[in-house]
């Protein structure tokens, strides 16, 4: 017994799979988004206590070192925000297939939420029928 050609449903789920994707990578940013605010006030707070009051000298050099760092984690959650806001952009479109896998693996590295989003996008992308289709810019 043959199989007819599935295509058309299997189609249907790839557009309705690459919707779902796109929506959940707006919401990721939004939290990415949250999350930068959060850093922000932080480094407000560390700014606050290290700038002035009867602190000792040798608190300054740690204050330093922990707004540097909250900087660095603030410049990795803006790119973070982009890249969601891109692959988000690109999946219903079908266009631009490495970056969306690149994004997804970068994805991947926000635990927990972002590694779910991040290993069904991959599968998704994996995807023969979806490849294709990011192929022919549908």
């Amino acid at each position: 017994m043959e199989i007819s050609n599935p295509s058309p449903e299997t189609d249907s789920n790839d557009e309705q799979h690459l919707r779902m994707l796109s929506i959940f990578y707006y919401v990721m940013a939004a939290f990415d988004v949250l999350g930068l605010i959060v850093l922000g006030i932080q480094l407000l707070f560390v700014f606050a206590f290290t700038s002035g009051g009867p602190q000792p000298e040798a608190m300054r050099p740690f204050g330093a070192v922990f707004m540097l760092f909250i900087l660095v984690l603030m410049g990795i959650n803006l790119v973070m925000i982009v890249g969601n806001l891109l692959i988000a952009m690109l999946l219903p479109k079908r266009r631009n297939y490495t970056a969306c896998m690149v994004v997804a693996g970068a994805t991947c590295l926000m635990f927990p939420l972002g590694t779910v989003l991040g290993v069904f996008t991959i599968l998704v992308l994996m995807r023969p029928s979806v490849q294709q289709s990011f192929d022919h810019g549908y």
